[in-house]
């Protein structure tokens, strides 16, 4: 016979399913005798399930049909390899030499004799390229030889690299493999083998040491604007970030200011119309909507041409103007301030009542309740003088004080708004 080229010239792989017990070798296998491993023919029947590869016996574990022509043929198993197993045929061929030309001096040449010999060594070769094919090779431009594996009981859990010549192998530790120095505090970290450990070596707490340290911690007593706080971001997938103090609070948030300057991220609640292109996120917190928008009663929140003139389609939005203003909180129903919309303006009262006033006059003196204007009239030959005068201190209780404007003491600060 001849033996064919192939490009995988000694090997087949199959991976079980449980049920097929019969697989197809595509290389060439050889009948011989007086194998020292008792095998009758030249493969090798391999199993291999997690990673540990078993050798399988001829006539135990399978048995062989071989076709003497083409010296292909069939394995037949007698378990059906399941799903998890791998299945790999390889060539056995006996390193061996049993051709005996013992018919020469007849004067016919032992071509089958000899055939058969010049098969089984294009086999055996075959059967070499094999485990060449798996082995590791240098590329054919170096000119290194004799390299040598550094194994023993020395080097026992060290990698194998390239030494610092490049023209041999060594072993060396894991930490020691690098191409930058590794710090003997590197070494104790890559040396830790659970991450309690690792975080003993590092000096850093768990997530929940973290939240225990955090909830244990004294609150800082003051801060300034360039502060940074780490916050987390729902909407984020790394769920972290960092945020300014400036740009702390709620969009449309309404703060007192110690300072004339207003600080980065607000307004000043001084009625101005703003831009809504530079302000959209104040603008879609404080909008009163479009069906409130010609409400003349709510005094900020309304959209503008930016000259005053409400427009649902304005480019402006209006902020409330709290100069000089106090903020009095929305009734929402309650029924102590009501009728009064969310934003609307009201004028400083009084609560309706009566003063005291007296009459003098003659022998006698009456009190009444009512506010009458200063008058005198004759009666008897006397004058009476009936008036409400301007308050008076009583003495005791301190001077009372008048203005221009109801109001009670108060301490003038800016009000700001987030934008």
């Amino acid at each position: 016979m001849t033996v064919a080229s192939s490009t995988n010239p000694a090997r087949n792989d199959y991976t079980g399913n449980g049920s097929t017990t019969v697989y197809n070798f595509t290389f060439p296998v050889i009948k011989e005798s007086n194998r020292a491993d008792n095998k009758e023919y030249s493969i090798k029947v391999i199993i291999t399930e997690n990673a540990i590869d078993t050798v399988k016996t001829e006539t135990t574990d399978y048995t062989v049909t071989l076709d003497e022509d083409t010296r292909l043929g069939t394995i037949t198993f007698g378990t059906a390899p399941t799903a998890t197993q791998k299945i790999t045929f390889v060539s056995d061929v006996d390193v061996s030499q049993a051709t005996d030309y013992n018919n020469i001096g007849t004067g016919a040449f032992p071509a089958d004799s000899h055939e058969k010999a010049l098969d089984k060594l294009t086999i055996l070769f075959r059967q070499f390229l094999e485990k060449e094919n798996r082995a590791i090779s240098l590329p054919e431009s170096s000119s290194l030889s004799n390299l040598e594996i550094p194994v023993s009981s020395d080097n026992a859990d060290k990698a194998i690299v390239i030494n610092s010549t490049g023209n041999n192998l060594e072993a060396k530790n894991l930490a020691d493999i690098s191409t930058a120095p590794v710090t003997d505090f590197a070494k104790t970290l890559l040396d830790d083998v659970t991450n309690t450990q690792a975080r003993t070596t590092l000096d850093v707490y768990s997530k929940f040491e973290a939240e225990q340290k955090a909830n244990s911690l004294t609150e800082k007593s003051s801060v300034v604007a360039n502060d940074k706080f780490i916050i987390a971001d729902s909407q984020d997938s790394n769920n972290s970030k960092k945020v300014a103090l400036s740009n702390i609070g709620l969009t449309g948030e309404i703060k007192t200011w110690a300072s004339s300057s207003v600080p980065s991220g607000y307004l000043e609640g001084n009625g101005a119309e703003v831009a809504i292109s530079s302000y959209g996120n104040l603008a879609a917190a404080i909008y009163v909507g479009d069906s409130n928008n010609a409400d003349t009663d709510l005094v900020f929140g309304y959209k503008t041409n930016g000259s005053g003139t409400r427009s649902t389609s304005g480019t402006h939005i209006k902020l409330p103007d709290l100069r000089g203003e106090f903020i009095r909180g929305w009734d929402n129903s309650r029924g102590i301030d009501g009728s009064r919309k969310l934003g609307s303006y009201q004028a400083d009262a009084f609560q309706g009542h009566y003063h005291r006033y007296e009459r003098r006059g003659g022998s006698t003196a009456t009190s009444g309740s009512a506010v009458i204007d200063n008058f005198a009239a004759a009666a008897n030959g006397h004058y009476h003088d009936d008036r409400v005068e301007i308050p008076i201190t009583d003495g005791s209780s301190g001077t009372p004080r008048t203005a221009s404007e109801t109001r009670p003491r108060n301490i003038s600060l800016m009000y700001i708004i987030k934008t």
